[in-house]
């Protein structure tokens, strides 16, 4: 459900940092079908694209103002409308964006919806392509939004930064992007992105594990996709002469590439309804990728798989030559005591 949107322009051409200005749209905009399109097409994109970071606003609000002004708008005794709210925020952007000779000008949309029990504010900077419509058996030419390529947005869960559980939430998200250009729209967001890459790790090595177990893939194809993922990260943080940071995009591409979106996907979703998304930016922990270390080994009759936490946790342990299996699921031992039986 939209609470408030409207949109305005940030005149800037690229790689240059003169005449910057903006050009404030002088209404809100109406709630209808429009607005609701232009709702559906953001999020379907922004919750697609593999690359965000994730963080909380900087405390220093006089450097980083955005959630000031948010708040302003949020509460009630301050009489600082959406308009107002997004005037600011323009004013702050323009303000970033001279320093950046790489951003781009274009319409810059801002949303205040909810969805589920959850509410939002979204920020997003929109250029336009050529459009042909036909019609009449004429053919037309139109300038349309670019929802493809969309480069910079960001999202503020309203509900978990207001939540007053005193749990540790990252309730920002942004698109980061290449290179140093993103840094700019990070600013604008007041977003501090400090990564923790043991827990990044950890959450990376669950989900993935998770993923399997939703695709339910056969023993073989789990030990692969594990295998491969366990590869890819530590090539990352053994990389010569500096490690190299996580990237969503060539992570989901390399281990998972006949369907990469769907793996993209899977962390995005899993990510947001379980407050732990997986950002790109760090150089994982090779301490917390011992999960994904599989033993794997059929024969004719059998075939098993184990990973290094089995180990560790003393579910399997190797006595006199023997693997011995610790607290087997029941339909196991079931399955056992009938082959012994005949």
């Amino acid at each position: 459900m939209i609470h408030n949107s409207t949109y305005h322009i940030l005149v800037k051409e690229h790689r240059s940092t003169e005449n910057v200005d903006i050009l404030l749209n002088p209404n809100v905009l109406p709630i209808d079908d429009s607005t609701d399109k232009l709702l559906a097409n953001l999020t379907e994109r922004y919750r697609g694209r593999a690359g965000k970071g994730y963080g909380v606003f900087e405390a220093n609000t006089d450097s980083y103002p955005t959630s000031t002004i948010l708040d302003d708008y949020l509460d009630e005794d301050i009489l600082d409308d959406f308009h107002s709210c997004t005037e600011r925020l323009m004013n702050h952007l323009m303000a970033e964006s001279k320093d950046e000779a790489g951003a781009k000008g274009g319409k810059v949309a801002f949303i205040h919806y909810s969805e589920g029990d959850q509410e939002y504010f979204l920020v997003a900077i929109l250029t336009e392509k050529v459009g042909i419509t036909a019609k009449d058996w004429t053919l037309t030419q139109n300038d349309v939004l670019n929802f493809e390529n969309v480069r910079f947005a960001g999202r503020v869960n309203i509900s978990s930064w207001k939540s007053k559980s005193g749990k540790t939430q990252r309730y920002i998200s942004f698109l980061k992007g290449q290179g140093e250009v993103s840094n700019y729209f990070k600013r604008f967001m007041g977003c501090s992105d400090v990564l923790m890459a043991n827990q990044e790790t950890k959450d990376l090595v669950a989900q993935i594990k998770l993923f399997a177990t939703s695709k339910d893939l056969k023993l073989e194809e789990r030990a692969h996709l594990l295998t491969n993922a366990n590869e890819y990260l530590r090539e990352l943080a053994d990389n010569k002469p500096h490690p190299l940071q996580f990237s969503m995009h060539a992570f989901t591409n390399r281990v998972w590439p006949n369907e990469p979106q769907d793996l993209v996907d899977f962390f995005e979703g899993y990510g947001e309804e379980n407050d732990c998304p997986i950002s790109d930016g760090f150089v994982p922990d090779k301490g917390s990728l011992r999960g994904l270390a599989v033993q794997f080994h059929r024969t004719k009759h059998w075939a098993f798989s184990f990973d290094d936490e089995a180990i560790s946790d003393d579910d399997v342990t190797v006595t006199g030559g023997k693997v011995i299996f610790h607290k087997p699921p029941q339909d196991i031992l079931d399955a056992y005591d009938k082959g012994g039986s005949k």
